[in-house]
């Protein structure tokens, strides 16, 4: 007698989530303060973000925030980079900074009882760097090799093309390069930071074993005489939704493997579609449940893996899709992306399909955001968005009462595959023609440049 398995029941149950007591204050330069206290781990972090990111940058000074972020940490009016780090070290600490599209972060994490000091050190930073011309040669030598490595990949040529098509002439679009990181000077850091790094336009989360009190007197001490009035440049103007299909074929004599990228302009982080498109996405092309991933690789086997992804920001945003395949099964494969696009647009999504990805979704962000390092970062990008104290706890909410009419209408307003960017990263001697079928080809060479 043949036994049939016996699967286990779905537990529908979701860990509950409530977000910590959130302490926030303002010093009288405006810099703007949240405590989050946890006294379960001897350790803060700390999390400052400025208003300054990528889309801030003269297109020409592309790489000029990152450049920023490297250096920042790298050498204080008061102390060296050896210094510093010697100091970090010895209290078991850590301190760092990136950029990004719309925000300069400065970070890190000291024992409890190095409180003062990470307010001291991170003051010194922000307020006083030193840029030394030394250390910027090294950096943009470091950045430029980076580049020229990243120009053999195909998948960042691949990124570098839709971005440019999807958020031109937004400031989203401006990418750095060797010419334009080669550009920069000591003199254009102190400009930027000096304009900028203002305490108005600045974020400080602390997160951990400290009292509000103390935070608000420490940051008091360390930051109150900052000064500096917050920027008030505009919005920069949103791009043109495509008339068209566009495809873009970046030539890469004799590749053996085409990197595709498929992709439509989106809204802005704050958009109250974006749990809509959390979910259909997830659905669509999230991982190894999605539908692309399951119909390219695992039933056609023409991928290793098909994705998709949302990369929302500020001001805008965009939404991809993406696989790498054989060149011979190019014109198959998106068709398969075409017509998985028109089931999610047309064809409602079954419910245990919708409540699988919100599941997943839901059940996974308590996971990810339980330590306070997380818990700051979740603060510092609500500051910075505007959002209510009570925006995570909402957020999930939302995500809970999104329906199937919900996730067929997000898909139909935003997945529009007649006025799609394409990007194909191939040898265009095999690609060309395949691809002509689809809409008009541009070439373009491994600089993104047309070819002639």
């Amino acid at each position: 007698m043949t036994k049939v398995p016996v699967r286990p029941p779905i537990d529908d149950t979701q860990l509950g989530y409530r977000f910590p007591v959130m302490h926030h204050s303002t010093l009288d330069n405006g810099m703007a303060l949240t405590c989050i206290q946890r006294r379960d781990i001897p350790k803060i972090y700390f999390r400052m973000g400025f208003k300054l990111g990528d889309r801030h940058i003269d297109p020409a000074l592309s790489g000029l925030t990152d450049l920023l972020a490297r250096v920042l940490k790298k050498g204080t009016l008061d102390r060296s980079r050896e210094e510093i780090a010697s100091a970090v070290d010895f209290r078991g600490g850590y301190i760092g900074a990136l950029s990004g599209a719309d925000a300069l972060y400065v970070f890190g994490e000291f024992l409890t009882e190095f409180a003062e000091f990470g307010f001291e050190l991170l003051s010194e930073i922000v307020r006083r760097p030193l840029f030394d011309e030394s250390i910027l040669a090294k950096e943009k030598e470091r950045m430029i090799a980076d580049l020229q490595n990243e120009r053999s990949s195909p998948a960042y040529l691949g990124q570098m093309q839709i971005v440019r098509a999807l958020y031109t002439p937004h400031p989203y679009s401006y990418q750095k390069n060797e010419e334009t990181v080669a550009a920069v000077t000591r003199d254009h850091l102190i400009d930027l930071h000096q304009r900028r790094c203002r305490p108005a336009d600045a974020t400080l989360v602390i997160g951990g074993d400290i009292e509000p009190q103390e935070a608000e007197r420490l940051s008091e001490r360390y930051f109150g005489k900052w000064q500096g009035d917050p920027d008030t440049r505009e919005a920069e103007p949103l791009p043109p939704n495509a008339p068209q299909r566009r495809i873009y074929l970046i030539h890469r004599p004799g590749a053996q493997q085409v990197n595709l990228m498929l992709g439509n302009p989106l809204f802005e982080r704050t958009h109250a579609d974006y749990e809509a498109m959390v979910l259909t996405n997830k659905i669509l092309g999230g991982g190894g449940s999605g539908r692309l991933f399951l119909k390219l690789r695992e039933e056609k086997g023409y991928t290793y893996g098909a994705y998709s992804s949302l990369d929302v920001h500020r001001e805008y945003g965009a939404w991809y899709a993406q696989a790498d395949t054989r060149p011979e099964v190019v014109s198959a494969a998106l068709s398969l992306f075409f017509e998985e696009f028109e089931k999610m647009r047309s064809t409602p999504v079954a419910k245990d399909e919708l409540d699988s990805a919100r599941r997943y979704v839901v059940g996974v962000f308590p996971l990810r955001n339980e330590a306070p390092s997380s818990i700051a970062n979740l603060a510092l990008w609500q500051r910075l968005y505007g959002f209510p104290d009570s925006y995570w706890e909402e957020h999930l909410r939302r995500l809970e009462a999104i329906s199937v009419a919900d996730v067929q209408r997000a898909s139909d307003t935003y997945i529009r595959p007649d006025n799609m960017s394409i990007v194909a990263v191939g040898d265009a001697g095999n690609l060309a023609a395949e691809l002509g079928a689809f809409g008009e080809v541009e070439i373009l060479n491994e600089r993104l440049e047309a070819e002639k």
